[in-house]
């Protein structure tokens, strides 16, 4: 590439541009949002896996016993002959209660026709917590994955770390075929979560950073965990035995990682960041042959790449604390973790309920998959109309009544004899849900700069992973009332709603920021005024840029902050407000 590689960009000169001229939603880019669906579906098994490692429903009886016993409350009318798990259902109420608290079930009967670690290690009653602490290893992987996963690809690029742990997950979820020890089985579960954790950080941040401002949404839809709601009741429905299942949610994904050593390119935003011009240049007309486009202007990508880089050195070096180097960015950086937390605790929280709802797993699991990925398609089309946090607030209201209606249900005494309602109500408020993960997601990426980006959505999913790591254990407290779970996520839900709606901007149809972040100890009182995302500025008086003084005029947010770092003597007016 030749050309100036001294002069800054001129007006108009933007990466936005620039992938308006190679096509902002081409083929290419199909092609990468397909890579991460597959990245996605990979993940999402792996992440629902622990929903079929609760079960299956058993009982610590004999039908026959359990019917001459009154310490397990057997009703007076009895319909039923035989010992399955519906016979079970309509007879003993609580499918897997034990003789009494810390005691081993030592007549155990399984009431369904599949394995788990459940029935390979027959962790029952006084083991059962194994389970539940099986499921919070894996989160704790996710956790660990997200923290890390966020952080190196910012330093290595979303590639590398992509490719690299795609091919971990896949091999580590395999390798759980061939476990015949419980601490190797958790051990090995916690690896899978941790190389689930970076791809699940970084899988939508490609594509986002690839696609014009008016796909963004559509990229945030994330078909792919809606998709592997899907797969997973399908493929265990015929891969009963669990060590076949581990298989089977794994391998078939291998075809599309070895694709994407071939297709999946770097995100040229971050090379333009890291002063890569050259390799930037390379994707992008990678991008455009497949988009039957011209290449973009190598000059103009050089002189882009230089204004990042000018910007970039007047802030310096980014970690996680500069999501909070502001009163403004720590406000708002507080409420989307814990707009995060709030989801996963919810989403996984209800999942963890599954196993001991009423009726087929695979059907319940096809049920709330259908209904997830139609919320997911309609997602878009409501966001676009409505915005992003009216969006997030619908997403939670729905759940908030039907968890609250299970409450009232349980208090007035129909739930008795009605625990279908119960599953479908449950089920409702899961598949409704989702729509709070697109919200908090399209959010964290239209509201960060590039160079903290993957950082903010890295603290996110570190955010929700903590949240994964205790709803199970949430779960747990349904021993003192059965819908205490559903109280608890419930007020979370309302009051996480409250938050994002009050001190959130709306980011609908905005440009994504290219500006450096505030950091500490510089001059960020204006940026922590401000509001995040906020188009322009009119400089009153001088200021340093570039090495040239300069004088009255517009500027962008970028060139704010990158003034703010390098310790310009300024002042700030906008419409309506002095700064």
């Amino acid at each position: 590439m030749d050309g100036e590689t001294t002069e800054e960009a001129n007006e108009g000169e933007t990466f936005e541009g620039v992938l308006e001229s190679i096509d902002s939603m081409g083929a290419a880019q199909v092609m990468i949002i397909l890579l991460s669906i597959a990245i996605e579906c990979t993940v999402g098994m792996t992440v629902n896996y622990f929903v079929l490692e609760s079960g299956p429903h058993y009982s610590c009886l004999t039908l026959s016993d359990a019917l001459n016993s009154s310490s397990y409350g057997a009703p007076s009318v009895l319909s039923c002959t035989n010992s399955t798990a519906a016979c079970y259902n309509e007879t003993v109420p609580d499918l897997g209660k034990c003789p009494s608290a810390g005691k081993a079930c030592t007549n155990v009967t399984y009431l369904d026709d599949y394995t788990s670690i459940v029935t390979e290690w027959n962790l029952t009653c006084d083991k059962y917590y194994l389970v539940k602490l099986t499921a919070s290893i894996y989160f704790a992987g996710l956790l660990v994955g997200a923290i890390i996963g966020g952080q190196l690809s910012d330093m290595l690029g979303r590639r590398p770390i992509l490719l690299a742990a795609w091919t971990g997950l896949i091999a580590a979820q395999a390798c759980l075929a061939a476990v015949t020890l419980w601490p190797v089985y958790a051990a090995l579960r916690f690896i899978v979560g941790l190389f689930a954790g970076c791809c699940a950080t970084v899988a939508t941040i490609l594509p986002m950073e690839y696609v014009g401002m008016k796909w963004r949404i559509f990229v945030a839809m994330r078909l792919g965990w809606g998709i592997s709601h899907f797969l997973l009741p399908l493929v265990a429905y015929f891969l009963r035995p669990w060590q076949h299942l581990a298989l089977g949610s794994s391998l078939p994904f291998a075809p599309f990682l070895l694709l994407s050593f071939v297709f999946l390119p770097e995100s040229s935003r971050w090379l333009l960041q890291k002063q890569k011009y050259d390799v930037a240049f390379k994707w992008l007309k990678f991008v455009a042959r497949i988009n039957r486009r011209p290449p973009p202007d190598s000059a103009i990508i050089r002189r882009i790449g230089k204004s990042y880089a000018e910007a970039q050195k007047a802030a310096g070096h980014y970690t996680y604390a500069n999501l909070f180097a502001s009163k403004t960015y720590a406000l708002r950086s507080t409420v989307l973790m814990l707009g995060w937390f709030t989801c996963s605790m919810v989403s996984y929280g209800l999942k963890s309920q599954w196993a001991s709802l009423t009726g087929s797993i695979y059907i319940n699991m096809a049920i709330a998959a259908a209904a997830n990925v139609c919320v997911r398609i309609a997602a878009p089309f409501i966001f676009s109309k409505t915005g992003r946090r009216p969006s997030y607030a619908l997403s939670m209201a729905i759940p908030v009544v039907a968890m609250f209606s299970i409450l009232a249900m349980d208090l007035a005494g129909y739930m008795k004899g009605r625990e279908m309602v119960r599953t479908w109500l449950a089920l409702v408020s899961y598949a409704v849900g989702v729509g709070c993960w697109i919200s908090v997601f399209i959010i964290t990426m239209e509201i960060y700069p590039t160079l903290i980006r993957n950082i903010a959505s890295g603290a996110g999913n570190t955010s929700a992973r903590v949240a994964g790591v205790l709803a199970p254990q949430v779960g747990l407290l349904k021993v003192f009332h059965p819908s205490l779970p559903y109280i608890i996520f419930g007020t979370m839900a309302v009051g996480e709603s409250i938050l994002m709606t009050v001190f959130m901007p709306e980011t609908k149809n905005k440009p994504l920021p290219e500006e450096p972040p505030p950091r500490f100890g510089k001059k960020d009182q204006e940026a922590g005024r401000r509001d995040i995302g906020e188009d322009k500025a009119i400089v009153v008086g001088s200021y340093v840029l570039d090495g040239e003084e300069r004088t009255n005029g517009d500027i962008g947010l970028g060139v704010e902050m990158a003034l703010m770092g390098n310790g310009s003597d300024f002042a700030l007016r906008r419409p309506d407000r002095n700064t």
